[in-house]
This record gives structure tokens, C-alpha cells and sequence, in this order.
């Protein structure tokens, strides 16, 4: 690659990791109290610490060279953290629908790989050795998996972003021309995408050979978009039922000692 010198840095690209949202996912929305959601009063509350916990951070900076205020100490007066920037959304938002304090959460809008959290998935097949469960089945199995992403979609670097320390330092105003604080990167929304699939479920074949299946499936959308700074949740609950007949020695095609089966599910 190939530079000019004093030519900015330009970086791009989108990121995800996972995470575990539990603790906000079955919260109640209901018409009667206009679909008031705990997760996101929070969110909305952490915002003013939040933009604390990153204006402190500026407390001994000086404005950078090149700009009208070069050389001056930090002052909020001159443009300050704002409340509604991706710097201030995002950590709030995380630390709202993740369960975490807001006056100790991280700040990165990237976090890094120590804070990636495992989601799981496991079958348990224990009741099938039980005489009773062998009475009647061949297998049965109870299955729960569950899966949380944190993504952001689309990142840049601020064309016109200076330095300072840590990935943080000051982007141009395009009103006052003063520069402002703010990150490295400029982003339009992150989302957190949750699925326990399934939430709970049983897989069982009979002794007869019918097998049967049943699913309770439940998922969550949060979208939050920093430029229009609203957050958007979509959720999902299905139940999924299955059934099946094995049978065995059926000629097909005129082959001998063929094996045939009918499932039917809803």
C-alpha cells in the first residue's frame, strides 16, 4: 500500500462476537402497559454515565495540530462528548440488554476477545436408561441450545479523525468547525441477534418405530441505529411438532430388503 504523507488512515469493515443476553430476554411486553421494556429504561438512563465516563477521559487533553483551537486544553464548551454519538449508544446499549453496570461496563464499541462470551447447545439422553422410559422408548432425548451475536455491521474511519490516545480523540464539527471528541470510527447501527434453538426440546422413538419430535423456539432482534438513535426489537416464539414412522423391509423399485419411512410434522 501506497501513501502520501499526512494522508489519514482509512479503515473499514464489520465485526461480531458472541455474547450472552439472557437476563433481558424474556422480559414481558404487553399491550396494557404499552410495551414497556425494562432493558431499554436502562438504556436510556446509562446514557448520561456513559458520556461521563468518556468526557473524563479527555480531562488533560489538549485539541490537536491543525485545528482552529491547536495547542488549548480540553474544554466542553468548545463541543463536548455528545449524549446521542455511536460512542455513548453503543457502550449503553450493550451494558442495558447484556445486564451489566453502566458505571463499570466497558467503553470499547469493539470489545475484545476476553470479553466474548461461549454460547452453548446440549442433548441429554439420561431418562432413556430408566426402566420406566425404556418401557416405552428406544431413545429419548432432551435437547436446548442457545446462541447470541453482538454484530456491527458496517464500520469507517471520520476522514477528518486526530489521535489523542486509545482509539479516542477528536473528528471535525461540520457546524462550528471545532473539533469535537469522539472515536475513530464512524458506525450506523449494531444489532444483537439471540435464538435459543430450541429452547426446549424432546426427541423420542417408540419401541413401534414412530419417533416424535417437540420444539419450543424462541428468538429476539435489537436493532440499534445511531443515526436515527431509536432502538428496534423483533421477537418470535414458535413450537415445532413432529412425527415419523419407520419402516423396514419394503421393496422399492423392485430392489430387495429396501428400507422406507413417513414423517409428518406441523
Amino acid at each position: 500500500e501506497i501513501m502520501y504523507a499526512g494522508m489519514p488512515q482509512s479503515r473499514g469493515g464489520s465485526f461480531s462476537m458472541t455474547t450472552i443476553t439472557v437476563g433481558s430476554a424474556f422480559e414481558s411486553h404487553s399491550p396494557s402497559n404499552n410495551y414497556h421494556s425494562r432493558s431499554f429504561e436502562r438504556f436510556i438512563t446509562s446514557l448520561p454515565t456513559v458520556r461521563d465516563r468518556i468526557e473524563s477521559q479527555y480531562k488533560d487533553a489538549r485539541y490537536p495540530k491543525g485545528t482552529a483551537l491547536a495547542g488549548q486544553k480540553y474544554d466542553p464548551q468548545n463541543g463536548g462528548v455528545d449524549m446521542y454519538s455511536s460512542d455513548v449508544l453503543i457502550p449503553a446499549f450493550l451494558a442495558a440488554y447484556t445486564g451489566r453496570d453502566a458505571r463499570k461496563a466497558s467503553l470499547d464499541i469493539f470489545p475484545d476477545m476476553l470479553s466474548m462470551l461461549p454460547n452453548w447447545s446440549f442433548t441429554y439422553s439420561g431418562l432413556s436408561k430408566l426402566p420406566f422410559f425404556k418401557k416405552y422408548f428406544k431413545s429419548f432425548n432432551l435437547t436446548h441450545a442457545y446462541k447470541s451475536v453482538y454484530s456491527v455491521g458496517n464500520f469507517n474511519t471520520y476522514n477528518s479523525y486526530m489521535e489523542y490516545m486509545n482509539g479516542r480523540g477528536f473528528i471535525e464539527d461540520v457546524t462550528s468547525g471545532n473539533p469535537i471528541p469522539s472515536s475513530m470510527f464512524n458506525i450506523g447501527s449494531v444489532s444483537i441477534n439471540e435464538s435459543f434453538s430450541p429452547l426446549c426440546g424432546v426427541n423420542m422413538t417408540f419401541l413401534n418405530n414412530i419417533s416424535a419430535r417437540l420444539e419450543f423456539r424462541k428468538t429476539r432482534v435489537l436493532t440499534l441505529s445511531t443515526t436515527a438513535v431509536q432502538v428496534v426489537e423483533s421477537s418470535s416464539d414458535d413450537i415445532t411438532a413432529g412425527a415419523g414412522y419407520k419402516i423396514t423391509g419394503v421393496k422399492l423399485f423392485g430392489a430387495k430388503g429396501g428400507t422406507g419411512s413417513a414423517k409428518v410434522s406441523n
